[in-house]
């Protein structure tokens, strides 16, 4: 695997710091799966930790396409000081789709399937940021209580992948350059913006006729 690297406390006191392996560091906003998650692939299913440059995964729009690159980075090095707008999704097995709970980033980009969208605007999926998801179907925030390890999938444009038995992620590059940029193909995603996205899970809760519990706190 490529460039393993460290998100150090930065993530923690609210701005996100990563140290590079000699020892500097850059400002970013922290994304990417967490290791154990399991993406599927030409020979099956396969933990994050464990996928290569060259591997073919299996995208939502574009069926098998090749890992161009594999990034990781260790996280919550102090889980008792990380802040609580950092605190990841909690998302109990079989949610949405997912066959094991998982643990998302805040800002980690999800693609849901909602019936009441499709009546109203003729495409029943949308992407949205996880945080947006608490209080759905027992979806919420949680302080971590250990280390952890991200893995950030590259691909040659953005991609949505299946994960764990069906869940939907976005893999979208941070940095582009000019070219991708003007390439339209590159970039074919967008997030809702928050105020969509909590009307989106209102419909999402309408169509399961489960209560949504509202967290301001999220």
């Amino acid at each position: 695997m490529e460039g393993d690297t460290t998100l150090r406390e930065g993530l923690e006191t609210g701005s996100s710091t990563q140290g590079q392996t000699g020892g500097s560091a850059i400002m970013i906003q922290p994304k990417g799966l967490v290791a154990e998650m399991r993406a599927a692939t030409e020979q099956g299913w396969c933990p994050m930790h464990a996928l290569q440059p060259g591997d073919q995964v299996l995208t939502f729009d574009n069926g098998l396409r090749p890992l161009t690159s594999v990034q990781s980075a260790r996280i919550w090095t102090r889980p008792e000081a990380v802040a609580q707008a950092h605190w990841p999704v909690h998302v109990p097995a079989g949610a949405l789709e997912n066959t094991s709970a998982l643990l998302l980033l805040p800002h980690q980009g999800v693609m849901l399937e909602c019936d009441g969208l499709e009546a109203e605007v003729g495409d029943p999926f949308a992407l949205l940021e996880a945080r947006a998801l608490v209080g759905l179907r027992g979806i919420e925030r949680r302080r971590p209580t250990a280390p952890a390890k991200i893995v950030t999938l590259g691909f040659a444009q953005d991609e949505v992948v299946y994960t764990e038995g069906g869940f939907l992620v976005l893999c979208a590059e941070r940095m582009r350059s000019l070219e991708t940029m003007l390439d339209p193909r590159a970039c074919s995603y967008d997030l809702l913006p928050r105020r969509d996205a909590a009307r989106f899970v209102r419909m999402l809760a309408e169509d399961a006729a489960v209560p949504l519990r509202v967290n301001r706190a999220s």
